[in-house]
């Protein structure tokens, strides 16, 4: 997150982020139905609370507290539907990538008389089918749900909050989602008339799988990289129900691998 642009080469230029009075909290571990205020501080607002933690900014995030003498009972749910766009990407079909690699075959080998590697019949049969479409056999219709259950209220010398949260996704991409569970806690108690504590807990888990990851040095491991150079004229599986492999003779890219079984 930036609030005050790049102020450093070298160091971090993250804001700040304090829950409850606690600085460096995680915003990805709370449920967002259990915010009670977000406030943003830069400048000397900043660095007059927190000195030089505060230089990138601050993010105060307050949680809910029990407010009504009365309990009170929330369940909030939601749902979300997402799709991947696969036709952003203008790719090769099966018969125009066998022509290409024909070419290449002839341009390669202009001092024999090379044999083509798809003939006309396989051409013409890549030209009914279009082949395989990688993006379309890696991306599919994400959905997800998150609900969340909280339990609240105040007596005479205390207040409390505990709220149960459940986030389950599916992403747009095969295999990959994230499920969070959260137990937020939010004690007061009164001892004194001028002595207050505050009893704060956050529990969370959480079990992501993203297969989109990868950088320059494991792109071969990431299907979207795979999906870009994998030729059309492979199927996803084989004769024997097997992943299909990449043969070089073939005219493909030698490094590349199923995006599907990747």
């Amino acid at each position: 997150i930036r609030i005050r642009g790049a102020t450093s080469l070298l160091g971090s230029n993250e804001a700040l982020i304090v829950v409850d009075g606690l600085q460096r909290g995680d915003l990805g571990a709370l449920n967002p139905t259990d915010i009670e205020s977000i406030e943003v501080l830069k400048g000397p607002s900043a660095t007059a609370i927190y000195g030089s933690e505060g230089a990138n900014g601050v993010i105060l995030i307050t949680t809910k507290k029990g407010r009504s003498t009365t309990p009170e009972v929330n369940f909030v749910s939601s749902y979300t539907y997402a799709t991947m766009k696969t036709d952003a990407y203008k790719m090769m079909d099966a018969a125009t990538f066998a022509r290409y690699a024909n070419l290449k075959e002839l341009a390669n080998n202009l001092d024999r008389d090379p044999v083509p590697i798809y003939t006309e019949e396989q051409i013409t049969a890549f030209g009914r089918t279009r082949g395989t479409d990688w993006l379309k056999e890696i991306f599919r219709a994400g959905s997800g749900f998150n609900n969340t259950l909280s339990i609240s209220g105040r007596g005479e010398k205390m207040n409390y909050l505990f709220s149960g949260g459940y986030l389950d996704q599916n992403g747009t991409a095969l295999n990959s989602g994230n499920k969070r569970y959260t137990l937020q806690t939010n004690l007061g108690f009164d001892l004194l008339k001028w002595l207050n504590i505050q009893v704060t807990y956050l529990g969370v888990r959480s079990d992501q799988q993203n297969n989109l990851r990868g950088g320059q040095g494991d792109k071969l491991m990431n299907p979207m990289y795979n999906a870009l150079i994998y030729p059309a004229v492979y199927p996803v599986y084989d004769e024997n129900g097997d992943y299909t492999g990449v043969r070089n003779e073939r005219g493909a890219p030698f490094w590349s691998f199923n995006p599907v079984a990747t």
